[in-house]
């Protein structure tokens, strides 16, 4: 009898050391709470107590699993699938609710792209009152814009007016077309009032009327036209006062193109003929500059500072590498620049019965002085 007691007893020591551990792996899967720890306590305990609360575990984690499964995917057959595996999962409604949302957006992404292929104003305003939400409907609307901007501009072009251009730019101040719109209008107002002009113009083919013309409509498309006629007829002035080669010839040069391109070289070349003349008559011989200094090393530019110590009007010429005309009033004081080189130097006053004065001078460098005054001799 004391020896089958403690047999039961013994018994129920395992029994009950075999409840606990039972009870610890269950409670180590829910800590877990994963597929793979409920299905390893399912193995290891399947006729635990703690069956039917595993197997409901599991089957929440297996529709949750199924679930994130089908909207990774997003599709029509992801969600079918998801409600044909867990009809009565907690994602039944939302499942059925994306299913619709997707049909729904196919079917929008179906006619915007009919929409699309029409491209027509009508078919994109049907489609934005069908589907006012739509995503579609920006681009919709800038689609409708973008062909009323242009069927506004092909009517003004069929027209092609002054006035229908104006009126495409009110309409559309910000159009596609309306910086060609502006120069449609430039081009049309040129035709209308600048034409004749120009046309005028080209009769007289003249330095002058050319000249008149590019100041008045130095933006129009004649202007350049204009330029280069101005130019060609200059050079050809220019090409019959060089063979002439005389003072007079350069002079009136210049009194017609007071600002061309040769303007400079006939100063110049007025300047050596005039002191050629003077070299050419009676003169007198120049006395030397006064160097007063060298100025700086590999200097190219001479100072020259000039007085006029006579009552009347000093007029000194250089002519060289270049050529300058300096006129001074009675005792005026005058300093200029030139260039290092030979100069030919006159000097003359506008009074008849003084000689001219002339030498020459070989510039190196620095700063000179030169005192005109006039000796009265008797013979």
């Amino acid at each position: 009898m004391k020896q089958s007691a403690k047999v039961l007893s013994f018994g129920i020591i395992i029994l009950f050391l075999s409840s606990c551990a039972v009870t610890k792996k269950f409670e180590k899967a829910v800590v877990m709470n994963s597929i793979s720890a409920y299905e390893n306590y399912q193995k290891s305990f399947p006729k635990s107590k703690y069956k039917q609360d595993v197997e409901t575990r599991l089957m929440n984690l297996y529709d949750e699993q199924a679930w994130k499964q089908a909207v990774s995917f997003n599709t029509i057959n992801g969600f079918t699938n998801y409600i044909t595996k867990y009809p009565i999962g907690k994602h039944i409604e939302d499942a059925r609710n994306r299913i619709e949302k997707i049909e729904k957006q196919n079917e929008i992404d179906s006619n915007w792209n009919k929409s699309r292929i029409e491209n027509t104003i009508e078919g994109y305003q049907a489609f934005i009152n069908i589907y006012p939400g739509s995503s579609y409907v920006y681009e919709a609307q800038s689609k409708i814009r973008s062909l009323q901007d242009g069927n506004a501009w092909q009517v003004a072009l069929n027209t092609n007016s002054l006035e229908s251009y104006a009126a495409y730019i009110k309409a559309s101040p910000n159009g596609k077309y309306t910086e060609l719109a502006n120069t449609k209008i430039a081009k049309l107002k040129e035709e209308k009032y600048i034409l004749p002009v120009w046309n005028e113009t080209s009769k007289k083919n003249t330095y002058g009327a050319y000249l008149l013309f590019f100041k008045e409509y130095p933006n129009s498309s004649y202007a350049l036209i204009a330029k280069d006629r101005m130019i060609k007829i200059e050079k050809q002035e220019w090409d019959k006062a060089c063979k002439t080669n005389t003072i007079k010839a350069y002079k009136d040069f210049n009194d017609k193109f007071q600002f061309g391109v040769y303007f400079e070289i006939a100063e110049k070349k007025i300047i050596d003929l005039e002191v050629d003349k003077i070299f050419q008559g009676d003169y007198g011989n120049l006395p030397p500059m006064s160097k007063s200094s060298d100025g700086y090393a590999y200097s190219t530019i001479n100072t020259i500072e000039i007085y006029n110590k006579t009552n009347y009007t000093l007029t000194v010429r250089y002519s060289g590498n270049e050529s300058k005309k300096i006129v001074l009033s009675p005792y005026q004081r005058v300093t200029t620049g030139l260039q290092n080189g030979k100069y030919r130097i006159a000097a003359s006053v506008n009074a008849s019965n003084v000689r001219n004065y002339a030498g020459e001078e070989y510039l190196s460098g620095g700063e000179y002085d030169s005192e005109f005054y006039i000796k009265t001799q008797r013979y």
